[in-house]
């Protein structure tokens, strides 16, 4: 029995960092799984956009239904709104 390898993975598992907590969450019904907020691209402090094309190949037409959520109840104060807005292909944001 090596007596170095418990702490030989404890040193390595302090190497491997926490990913970072969920700030809000998107599902494509019937189309995706959880896709969480680190799978956006962060436009800036307050937008994200996430590319769909990868996950779609083209078939924007049959995503008709889409889940937003926010896992932590006390992400948003009072004074704060989650909206989505979407755009198909070169079409206006809606």
């Amino acid at each position: 029995h090596d007596r170095g390898l418990p702490e030989k993975t404890s040193e390595l598992m302090a190497l491997v960092s926490a990913p970072p907590p969920m700030l809000f969450g998107a599902v494509f019904v019937r189309k995706s799984f959880v896709i969480s907020s680190d799978s956006f691209a962060r436009a800036d402090a307050t937008h994200w956009t996430l590319d769909l094309a990868p996950l779609l190949q083209g078939a924007y037409h049959e995503v008709r239904d889409v889940c937003l959520f926010i896992p932590n109840a006390n992400l948003l104060d009072n004074n704060s709104a989650l909206a989505l807005y979407v755009q198909a292909g070169n079409s206006p944001w809606e």
